[in-house]
């Protein structure tokens, strides 16, 4: 069983990422915010943290960098908006820095995706 940090302001992505991740038996940790997310990350051992490119106040990553001040573990950028990434001019840097792992167009949330994620 792997633990799980999905870090999303948008409700109805952390009860449906939630939802098929426990279906599956995985350990699921949800945060509605960096500051959350923040300290879930340093109270449990997490496996892999999904993560909101554009949260409300701080941005996914801005807080990718702070989590990447102490920790290695793999992140999955989440994020509404396709063009931004794909337009993003330091998304290169991210992945070169080992900053990221993966990033996820929301709309493509679904069990394939997720089944990616968790293997």
């Amino acid at each position: 069983m792997s633990k799980i940090l999905i870090i999303d302001d948008d409700k109805d992505v952390l009860f449906a990422a939630e939802q098929y991740l426990q279906k599956n038996n995985e350990d699921v940790f949800t945060a509605t915010g960096g500051s959350q997310g923040l300290r879930v990350l340093k109270q449990e051992t997490i496996d892999c943290i999904v993560l909101d490119v554009l949260l409300k106040g701080e941005s996914g990553f801005d807080l990718c960098r702070k989590i990447r001040s102490f920790s290695s573990v793999p992140i999955v950028f989440l994020t509404k908006i396709l063009t931004f990434l794909r337009n993003y001019t330091n998304i290169n840097r991210f992945f070169m820095r080992s900053l990221l792992w993966l990033y996820v167009w929301k709309a493509m949330l679904h069990t394939a995706c997720l089944a990616g994620i968790v293997e």
